[in-house]
Protein backbone atom coordinates (compact mmCIF):
# COMPACT_ATOMS: atom_id res chain seq x y z
CA UNK A 1 0.00 0.00 0.00
CA UNK A 2 1.41 3.72 -0.74
CA UNK A 3 2.61 5.92 2.17
CA UNK A 4 -0.24 8.24 1.21
CA UNK A 5 -3.31 5.55 1.59
CA UNK A 6 -2.02 5.70 5.37
CA UNK A 7 -4.47 7.53 7.65
CA UNK A 8 -3.14 10.19 9.21
CA UNK A 9 -3.34 10.19 13.17
CA UNK A 10 -5.32 12.73 15.18
CA UNK A 11 -3.45 14.62 18.06
CA UNK A 12 -4.26 14.01 21.34
CA UNK A 13 -5.12 16.47 23.82
CA UNK A 14 -3.14 14.81 26.52
CA UNK A 15 -0.55 14.51 24.66
CA UNK A 16 -0.08 18.12 22.68
CA UNK A 17 -0.61 19.56 25.85
CA UNK A 18 -4.19 21.07 24.95
CA UNK A 19 -6.71 21.90 27.53
CA UNK A 20 -9.40 19.54 28.40
CA UNK A 21 -13.35 20.22 28.83
CA UNK A 22 -12.54 18.91 32.38
CA UNK A 23 -9.04 20.49 32.75
CA UNK A 24 -7.00 22.66 34.75
CA UNK A 25 -7.98 25.99 33.08
CA UNK A 26 -11.62 25.36 33.78
CA UNK A 27 -10.75 25.02 37.87
CA UNK A 28 -10.56 28.62 38.20
CA UNK A 29 -13.36 29.60 36.12
CA UNK A 30 -15.49 27.16 38.61
CA UNK A 31 -14.11 28.99 41.23
CA UNK A 32 -14.62 32.19 40.31
CA UNK A 33 -18.24 31.42 39.88
CA UNK A 34 -18.88 29.82 43.36
CA UNK A 35 -17.57 32.94 44.50
CA UNK A 36 -19.62 35.54 42.60
CA UNK A 37 -22.74 33.25 43.66
CA UNK A 38 -21.78 33.60 47.65
CA UNK A 39 -20.88 36.74 47.34
CA UNK A 40 -24.48 37.46 45.79
CA UNK A 41 -25.82 35.32 48.90
CA UNK A 42 -23.94 37.90 50.83
CA UNK A 43 -24.87 41.38 49.58
CA UNK A 44 -28.45 40.17 49.10
CA UNK A 45 -28.80 39.01 52.86
CA UNK A 46 -26.52 42.44 53.68
CA UNK A 47 -29.64 44.49 51.54
CA UNK A 48 -32.62 42.45 53.47
CA UNK A 49 -31.01 42.93 57.09
CA UNK A 50 -30.39 46.57 56.33
CA UNK A 51 -34.05 46.44 54.44
CA UNK A 52 -35.48 45.14 57.61
CA UNK A 53 -33.52 47.52 59.69
CA UNK A 54 -34.46 50.29 58.06
CA UNK A 55 -38.43 49.24 58.23
CA UNK A 56 -38.16 48.58 62.15
CA UNK A 57 -36.19 52.24 62.78
CA UNK A 58 -38.06 54.02 60.44
CA UNK A 59 -42.02 52.69 59.62
CA UNK A 60 -44.60 52.59 62.30
CA UNK A 61 -45.27 49.11 61.54
CA UNK A 62 -41.80 47.96 62.23
CA UNK A 63 -41.45 49.74 65.11
CA UNK A 64 -44.42 48.25 66.91
CA UNK A 65 -43.44 44.52 65.55
CA UNK A 66 -39.57 45.15 66.90
CA UNK A 67 -41.11 46.68 70.70
CA UNK A 68 -43.61 43.84 71.27
CA UNK A 69 -40.97 41.07 70.60
CA UNK A 70 -38.37 42.58 73.69
CA UNK A 71 -37.97 40.84 76.35
CA UNK A 72 -39.29 42.51 79.32
CA UNK A 73 -40.99 45.20 77.58
CA UNK A 74 -44.74 46.09 77.10
CA UNK A 75 -46.24 49.07 74.79
CA UNK A 76 -49.62 49.75 74.62
CA UNK A 77 -51.10 51.46 71.64
CA UNK A 78 -47.81 52.86 70.35
CA UNK A 79 -47.65 55.28 67.44
CA UNK A 80 -44.65 57.46 65.18
CA UNK A 81 -40.92 55.45 64.40
CA UNK A 82 -38.35 54.56 66.49
CA UNK A 83 -36.12 56.92 64.73
CA UNK A 84 -38.33 60.53 64.66
CA UNK A 85 -40.79 61.10 66.67
CA UNK A 86 -42.27 57.98 68.81
CA UNK A 87 -45.16 58.12 71.59
CA UNK A 88 -47.00 55.39 73.23
CA UNK A 89 -49.57 54.92 75.97
CA UNK A 90 -47.80 52.89 77.96
CA UNK A 91 -44.63 51.28 78.72
CA UNK A 92 -43.64 48.86 81.15
CA UNK A 93 -39.87 47.89 81.14
CA UNK A 94 -39.41 44.92 83.64
CA UNK A 95 -36.04 44.47 85.08
CA UNK A 96 -34.12 42.10 88.06
CA UNK A 97 -35.94 40.53 90.48
CA UNK A 98 -39.27 42.76 90.56
CA UNK A 99 -38.00 45.53 89.11
CA UNK A 100 -40.57 47.95 86.90
CA UNK A 101 -40.24 51.09 85.07
CA UNK A 102 -44.06 52.11 84.29
CA UNK A 103 -44.11 55.16 81.72
CA UNK A 104 -47.45 56.78 80.71
CA UNK A 105 -47.88 59.04 77.85
CA UNK A 106 -44.22 58.53 77.09
CA UNK A 107 -42.63 59.79 74.01
CA UNK A 108 -39.65 61.40 71.76
CA UNK A 109 -39.10 63.74 69.01
CA UNK A 110 -36.41 63.37 66.61
CA UNK A 111 -34.41 60.83 67.57
CA UNK A 112 -31.13 60.30 65.90
CA UNK A 113 -28.60 57.78 65.68
CA UNK A 114 -25.30 58.07 64.59
CA UNK A 115 -21.39 57.98 65.01
CA UNK A 116 -19.61 59.79 68.74
CA UNK A 117 -17.06 61.58 68.24
CA UNK A 118 -15.39 60.49 71.21
CA UNK A 119 -14.42 56.81 72.19
CA UNK A 120 -17.94 55.04 72.14
CA UNK A 121 -19.26 53.23 69.39
CA UNK A 122 -22.37 55.19 68.61
CA UNK A 123 -24.20 58.29 69.08
CA UNK A 124 -27.74 58.52 70.52
CA UNK A 125 -29.46 61.67 70.45
CA UNK A 126 -33.12 62.85 71.29
CA UNK A 127 -34.51 66.58 71.08
CA UNK A 128 -37.21 65.56 73.88
CA UNK A 129 -37.66 62.63 76.16
CA UNK A 130 -41.00 62.81 78.47
CA UNK A 131 -43.57 61.10 80.20
CA UNK A 132 -46.40 62.32 82.01
CA UNK A 133 -46.06 59.88 85.16
CA UNK A 134 -43.55 57.26 86.12
CA UNK A 135 -44.00 54.41 88.51
CA UNK A 136 -40.27 53.21 89.72
CA UNK A 137 -40.43 49.97 91.40
CA UNK A 138 -37.02 48.94 92.49
CA UNK A 139 -35.58 44.92 92.12
CA UNK A 140 -35.00 43.14 95.46
CA UNK A 141 -31.03 42.93 96.46
CA UNK A 142 -29.13 40.08 94.81
CA UNK A 143 -26.54 39.13 97.96
CA UNK A 144 -23.78 39.79 96.20
CA UNK A 145 -19.77 39.96 97.12
CA UNK A 146 -18.77 43.43 97.33
CA UNK A 147 -16.87 44.72 94.26
CA UNK A 148 -14.22 46.93 94.18
CA UNK A 149 -15.23 50.96 93.53
CA UNK A 150 -14.92 52.12 89.48
CA UNK A 151 -11.94 54.08 88.68
CA UNK A 152 -13.59 55.01 85.23
CA UNK A 153 -16.83 56.10 84.32
CA UNK A 154 -16.38 55.59 80.16
CA UNK A 155 -19.60 54.86 78.65
CA UNK A 156 -19.50 52.75 74.76
CA UNK A 157 -22.69 54.83 73.46
CA UNK A 158 -23.06 59.03 73.78
CA UNK A 159 -26.02 60.10 75.19
CA UNK A 160 -27.68 63.10 74.35
CA UNK A 161 -31.63 64.39 75.68
CA UNK A 162 -31.54 68.09 75.46
CA UNK A 163 -34.92 67.95 77.23
CA UNK A 164 -35.50 65.66 79.56
CA UNK A 165 -39.18 66.06 81.53
CA UNK A 166 -40.84 63.95 83.92
CA UNK A 167 -44.39 64.86 85.40
CA UNK A 168 -44.36 62.91 88.22
CA UNK A 169 -42.24 60.26 89.46
CA UNK A 170 -44.36 57.59 91.99
CA UNK A 171 -41.77 56.00 94.62
CA UNK A 172 -42.63 53.88 97.41
CA UNK A 173 -39.97 55.77 99.64
CA UNK A 174 -41.68 59.27 98.72
CA UNK A 175 -45.17 57.85 99.88
CA UNK A 176 -48.40 59.95 98.42
CA UNK A 177 -46.05 63.17 97.16
CA UNK A 178 -44.40 62.25 93.99
CA UNK A 179 -41.07 63.72 92.87
CA UNK A 180 -43.09 66.56 90.47
CA UNK A 181 -41.84 68.51 87.68
CA UNK A 182 -38.55 66.53 86.92
CA UNK A 183 -36.60 68.29 84.02
CA UNK A 184 -32.59 68.72 83.18
CA UNK A 185 -30.43 68.28 80.02
CA UNK A 186 -28.70 65.25 80.10
CA UNK A 187 -25.14 64.59 78.12
CA UNK A 188 -23.34 61.53 78.83
CA UNK A 189 -20.35 61.78 77.25
CA UNK A 190 -19.29 65.08 76.26
CA UNK A 191 -16.14 66.41 75.58
CA UNK A 192 -14.77 63.49 73.56
CA UNK A 193 -16.32 60.90 76.44
CA UNK A 194 -14.38 62.79 79.00
CA UNK A 195 -17.18 64.31 80.60
CA UNK A 196 -21.12 63.42 81.81
CA UNK A 197 -22.87 66.60 82.45
CA UNK A 198 -26.50 66.75 83.73
CA UNK A 199 -27.60 70.35 83.52
CA UNK A 200 -30.67 73.09 84.11
CA UNK A 201 -31.85 70.41 86.73
CA UNK A 202 -35.10 71.29 88.81
CA UNK A 203 -37.72 68.87 90.47
CA UNK A 204 -40.47 69.90 93.08
CA UNK A 205 -41.80 67.56 96.04
CA UNK A 206 -44.79 69.51 97.98
CA UNK A 207 -44.04 72.30 98.79
CA UNK A 208 -39.93 72.32 98.44
CA UNK A 209 -37.94 72.61 94.68
CA UNK A 210 -34.87 71.61 93.64
CA UNK A 211 -32.23 73.09 91.11
CA UNK A 212 -29.21 72.83 90.60
CA UNK A 213 -26.37 70.67 87.83
CA UNK A 214 -24.06 67.77 87.73
CA UNK A 215 -20.53 67.08 86.13
CA UNK A 216 -18.88 64.05 86.73
CA UNK A 217 -15.84 62.86 85.22
CA UNK A 218 -15.26 59.80 83.05
CA UNK A 219 -11.48 59.58 83.61
CA UNK A 220 -9.70 58.81 86.61
CA UNK A 221 -9.75 60.56 89.44
CA UNK A 222 -13.79 61.44 88.21
CA UNK A 223 -13.72 64.75 89.54
CA UNK A 224 -17.04 65.85 90.69
CA UNK A 225 -18.66 69.66 90.70
CA UNK A 226 -22.26 69.05 91.78
CA UNK A 227 -24.17 71.95 92.68
CA UNK A 228 -27.56 72.15 94.46
CA UNK A 229 -30.09 74.66 95.43
CA UNK A 230 -33.22 73.84 97.28
CA UNK A 231 -35.88 76.39 98.30
CA UNK A 232 -39.25 76.20 99.98
CA UNK A 233 -42.15 78.38 100.82
CA UNK A 234 -43.76 79.29 104.02
CA UNK A 235 -46.34 76.63 104.71
CA UNK A 236 -48.87 76.78 107.35
CA UNK A 237 -46.22 76.38 110.54
CA UNK A 238 -43.21 75.49 108.51
CA UNK A 239 -41.36 78.83 108.02
CA UNK A 240 -39.47 79.82 104.51
CA UNK A 241 -36.05 78.88 104.02
CA UNK A 242 -33.20 77.83 101.29
CA UNK A 243 -30.00 76.29 101.10
CA UNK A 244 -27.10 75.46 98.71
CA UNK A 245 -24.61 72.53 98.62
CA UNK A 246 -21.73 72.03 96.90
CA UNK A 247 -19.71 68.95 96.33
CA UNK A 248 -16.35 69.38 94.54
CA UNK A 249 -13.45 67.49 94.02
CA UNK A 250 -12.47 63.45 92.97
CA UNK A 251 -15.75 61.43 93.44
CA UNK A 252 -14.06 58.84 95.69
CA UNK A 253 -12.99 61.73 98.31
CA UNK A 254 -14.99 64.37 97.92
CA UNK A 255 -15.46 68.10 99.97
CA UNK A 256 -19.49 69.13 100.81
CA UNK A 257 -20.33 72.44 101.85
CA UNK A 258 -23.32 73.70 102.07
CA UNK A 259 -25.39 76.20 104.14
CA UNK A 260 -29.37 76.82 105.07
CA UNK A 261 -30.91 79.71 106.21
CA UNK A 262 -34.60 79.84 107.57
CA UNK A 263 -36.11 83.20 106.60
CA UNK A 264 -37.03 83.58 110.51
CA UNK A 265 -36.53 85.90 113.32
CA UNK A 266 -33.92 85.87 114.47
CA UNK A 267 -32.73 84.19 110.95
CA UNK A 268 -31.93 80.72 111.55
CA UNK A 269 -28.77 79.09 110.35
CA UNK A 270 -26.98 75.78 109.88
CA UNK A 271 -23.35 75.55 108.00
CA UNK A 272 -22.14 72.13 106.89
CA UNK A 273 -18.06 71.45 106.02
CA UNK A 274 -17.94 67.30 104.74
CA UNK A 275 -15.68 64.90 103.61
CA UNK A 276 -17.95 62.05 101.82
CA UNK A 277 -16.30 59.10 100.39
CA UNK A 278 -18.99 57.40 98.79
CA UNK A 279 -17.46 53.81 97.99
CA UNK A 280 -15.99 53.49 101.32
CA UNK A 281 -17.15 51.46 103.92
CA UNK A 282 -17.51 54.47 106.00
CA UNK A 283 -18.46 57.41 103.75
CA UNK A 284 -17.81 60.09 105.77
CA UNK A 285 -14.59 61.17 106.20
CA UNK A 286 -15.10 64.58 108.67
CA UNK A 287 -17.68 66.68 109.74
CA UNK A 288 -17.81 70.33 110.81
CA UNK A 289 -21.18 72.14 111.38
CA UNK A 290 -22.27 75.11 113.06
CA UNK A 291 -26.11 76.08 114.33
CA UNK A 292 -27.53 79.45 115.05
CA UNK A 293 -30.99 78.98 116.45
CA UNK A 294 -32.18 76.20 114.52
CA UNK A 295 -35.35 74.72 115.58
CA UNK A 296 -35.77 71.52 113.95
CA UNK A 297 -39.71 71.29 114.36
CA UNK A 298 -39.60 74.12 112.03
CA UNK A 299 -37.61 72.03 109.11
CA UNK A 300 -38.60 68.80 110.27
CA UNK A 301 -42.57 67.21 110.23
CA UNK A 302 -42.19 65.91 113.77
CA UNK A 303 -39.20 67.07 114.73
CA UNK A 304 -38.69 68.41 118.04
CA UNK A 305 -38.67 71.78 118.76
CA UNK A 306 -34.64 73.47 119.70
CA UNK A 307 -33.19 76.76 119.39
CA UNK A 308 -29.57 74.57 118.58
CA UNK A 309 -26.67 77.02 118.74
CA UNK A 310 -23.14 75.83 119.07
CA UNK A 311 -20.45 73.64 116.71
CA UNK A 312 -19.86 69.94 116.11
CA UNK A 313 -16.92 68.13 114.41
CA UNK A 314 -16.46 64.96 113.74
CA UNK A 315 -13.18 63.52 113.09
CA UNK A 316 -12.77 60.16 111.21
CA UNK A 317 -8.95 59.90 111.83
CA UNK A 318 -6.89 58.43 115.62
CA UNK A 319 -7.58 60.87 118.36
CA UNK A 320 -5.07 60.82 120.54
CA UNK A 321 -5.40 64.13 122.69
CA UNK A 322 -8.66 65.52 124.22
CA UNK A 323 -10.78 67.30 122.08
CA UNK A 324 -10.15 71.19 122.11
CA UNK A 325 -12.10 73.83 123.99
CA UNK A 326 -15.57 75.32 123.31
CA UNK A 327 -17.35 78.57 124.76
CA UNK A 328 -19.50 76.63 127.87
CA UNK A 329 -19.86 73.70 129.71
CA UNK A 330 -18.00 70.99 127.59
CA UNK A 331 -16.95 67.38 128.12
CA UNK A 332 -14.26 65.87 126.09
CA UNK A 333 -12.96 62.04 125.11
CA UNK A 334 -9.99 60.76 124.13
CA UNK A 335 -9.10 57.19 122.66
CA UNK A 336 -7.18 55.71 119.92
CA UNK A 337 -8.62 55.26 116.48
CA UNK A 338 -12.18 56.60 116.23
CA UNK A 339 -13.22 60.18 116.11
CA UNK A 340 -13.97 63.32 118.63
CA UNK A 341 -16.72 65.55 118.49
CA UNK A 342 -17.42 68.95 120.20
CA UNK A 343 -20.38 70.77 120.47
CA UNK A 344 -20.68 73.61 123.16
CA UNK A 345 -23.00 76.46 123.94
CA UNK A 346 -24.62 77.28 127.06
CA UNK A 347 -27.89 75.31 126.67
CA UNK A 348 -31.43 75.01 128.43
CA UNK A 349 -32.29 71.95 127.41
CA UNK A 350 -29.82 69.01 126.31
CA UNK A 351 -29.48 65.35 125.17
CA UNK A 352 -27.11 63.32 124.73
CA UNK A 353 -25.96 60.67 121.41
CA UNK A 354 -24.92 57.23 121.99
CA UNK A 355 -22.23 55.31 119.53
CA UNK A 356 -23.81 53.00 117.21
CA UNK A 357 -22.45 49.80 116.62
CA UNK A 358 -20.54 50.28 112.90
CA UNK A 359 -17.95 47.89 111.06
CA UNK A 360 -15.50 51.72 110.55
CA UNK A 361 -14.50 54.18 112.84
CA UNK A 362 -16.21 54.18 115.96
CA UNK A 363 -17.15 57.85 117.68
CA UNK A 364 -15.06 58.44 120.77
CA UNK A 365 -16.63 61.02 122.19
CA UNK A 366 -19.71 63.51 121.59
CA UNK A 367 -21.20 66.46 123.39
CA UNK A 368 -24.20 67.57 121.98
CA UNK A 369 -26.24 70.95 123.26
CA UNK A 370 -29.43 72.53 122.62
CA UNK A 371 -31.08 74.92 123.65
CA UNK A 372 -34.78 76.46 124.01
CA UNK A 373 -36.59 79.59 125.16
CA UNK A 374 -38.77 77.67 127.68
CA UNK A 375 -36.44 76.01 129.95
CA UNK A 376 -34.45 77.98 132.51
CA UNK A 377 -31.26 76.19 133.35
CA UNK A 378 -28.39 74.88 131.49
CA UNK A 379 -26.32 72.16 131.06
CA UNK A 380 -24.03 69.70 128.39
CA UNK A 381 -24.16 65.48 127.77
CA UNK A 382 -21.04 63.86 126.30
CA UNK A 383 -20.86 60.29 125.30
CA UNK A 384 -16.89 58.87 125.98
CA UNK A 385 -15.52 55.74 124.50
CA UNK A 386 -13.20 53.91 123.87
CA UNK A 387 -11.70 52.62 120.63
CA UNK A 388 -13.21 49.15 120.65
CA UNK A 389 -17.01 48.76 121.65
CA UNK A 390 -18.47 51.91 123.61
CA UNK A 391 -19.87 51.36 126.83
CA UNK A 392 -20.33 54.36 129.05
CA UNK A 393 -22.12 57.49 128.33
CA UNK A 394 -20.56 60.74 130.72
CA UNK A 395 -22.62 63.73 131.84
CA UNK A 396 -21.79 67.08 133.69
CA UNK A 397 -23.72 65.73 136.43
CA UNK A 398 -23.59 62.00 136.62
CA UNK A 399 -22.76 58.63 134.93
CA UNK A 400 -24.92 56.02 133.30
CA UNK A 401 -24.18 52.83 131.56
CA UNK A 402 -25.68 52.38 128.43
CA UNK A 403 -26.29 49.32 125.57
CA UNK A 404 -24.74 50.32 122.18
CA UNK A 405 -27.40 49.16 120.63
CA UNK A 406 -29.72 51.60 122.03
CA UNK A 407 -30.00 55.39 121.78
CA UNK A 408 -30.85 57.08 124.91
CA UNK A 409 -33.78 59.55 124.60
CA UNK A 410 -33.96 63.34 125.40
CA UNK A 411 -34.74 64.63 127.69
CA UNK A 412 -35.16 67.95 129.22
CA UNK A 413 -32.43 68.60 132.75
Amino acid sequence: MAETDRPTPTPSPERDGAPTPNGPSHRPRRLRRWLLGLGAVVAALVLLAVAGLWWVLRSESGTTFALERLPGVTVVRPHGRFLGDFGADELRVRFGDGGELRLVQVGWTRLAVGRSGGPGWALVAFDTLSAEAAWLTLPKPQQTTRTPPPTELQLPVELIVRQLRIGALHMAPLGDQPLRELRAQVHLGADDGRVHRLDGLSVARGPLSASGQAHVGALAPMPADIRLQLQQAAVAQWPAWAATFNLKGPLAESTLTGRLQARTEPAQTLSVDAVLRPFAEWPLGRLQAQASDLDVAALLAGGPQTALNGRIEILLEAVDDAMATATGPNTSGSGGKGCGTIFATPPKVSCSLACMAMPAPIITSMVVSMSAPFSGRSSTNSITAPSATPSVAASSSDRKKFSPSRLPSTKAM
